[in-house]
């Protein structure tokens, strides 16, 4: 399966979830398969899930930037959970 570009970049979670007719955790590893993280995506306002938590883990080697584009969060916001949860040490460092 994949996902449109112009779809992940404009469509929230949900929209995506019903367009595709898939799960959240099927489109996380569509995200990472096809690298979408790489392009910025629409900002949603949710707490995140142990699923989330599970993919912060799992992609070690993505930036922060990286990171809050697979998750549809805005940088900061990406950052204090980072921080928060103590995975900062598991994030790619910027040269």
């Amino acid at each position: 399966m994949k996902i449109e570009l112009s779809d992940w970049k404009h469509m929230t979670y949900e929209q995506l979830e019903n367009k595709y007719n898939i799960s959240r955790e099927q489109i996380y590893k569509i995200i990472l398969d096809q690298k979408l993280y790489l392009h910025r995506s629409v900002i949603e306002r949710y707490r995140f899930s142990e699923l989330e938590h599970l993919y912060i883990l799992k992609s070690n080697n993505l930036s922060i930037s990286q990171l809050a584009n697979m998750f549809h969060k805005s940088y900061n916001a990406m950052l204090m959970q980072i921080k928060a949860k103590g995975y900062y040490d598991r994030i790619k460092y910027r040269k």
